[in-house]
Order: C-alpha cells, then structure tokens, then sequence
C-alpha cells in the first residue's frame, strides 16, 4: 500500500514538472517570436496583437527590476511608455521591454537575460 502511494505521489510530481516545462516552452516561444518581428516603428496594438497583454507597463524610467529606477544612460530617449513581458514562474530570469514614443510607435525594445 504505501509503494502504491508514493508512486502516485511520484506521477503526480511529474505529470506537473512536465505540465511546467511545457508551458515555459510554448509561453518563451511565443515571446521570443513576437519579439523577432516586432520591428521599430510598430505600434503598441500590433505588441499586443503578437504578445498578448504585457505583465506590467512603466513610463520608461523604472528598471528591469521596476522597484528600482533607471540610471540617466539607461533611460531611451523618447521613450514614454515601456511594456514588460516575462513568463510567470520561470526559474530563468528573463524579460522583454518594448519602448514607445508619445505616438505609440516602437523606439526601443531589449531583451533582458540575467544569466
């Protein structure tokens, strides 16, 4: 009886550790796509078209890490509304930043990679 249980317990971990490895796959995936052709010039709505709602939006002058503010050479010129997308729950620390203009057009766009 209790090797039937800890084999359940087993499958059960499992089934969910594939379930995870599939999701960051196919969320990373489409994240990495939109973000190979959103071009500079584009505008929020395409972002939105090809990426879906972002995770936050800043002004442009909080960090990757929005609690802290960017340095006077990190800020983009130009840049009033910044889109951030990352996928949820992934042990890999990495985001995508979309900057517009007053117009709503693409004036910047960064991948961010911790490691």
């Amino acid at each position: 009886m209790k090797i039937s249980k800890l084999k359940s317990i087993a499958a059960i971990c499992i089934g969910f550790l594939i379930f995870l490895f599939v999701y960051w796959n196919m969320v990373e995936a489409n994240l990495a796509k939109s973000y190979g052709k959103l071009q500079l010039g584009d505008s929020v709505q395409k972002l939105i078209d090809l990426a879906g709602d972002p995770n936050y939006e800043t002004d442009g002058t909080k960090w990757v890490e929005p609690q802290h503010t960017k340095s006077e050479n990190e800020l983009i010129e130009g840049c009033k509304r910044e889109l951030w997308y990352k996928v949820k729950y992934n042990p890999m620390p990495e985001k995508w930043s979309y900057c517009f203009d007053v117009n709503e057009k693409l004036i910047h766009k960064e991948h961010w990679v911790s490691w």
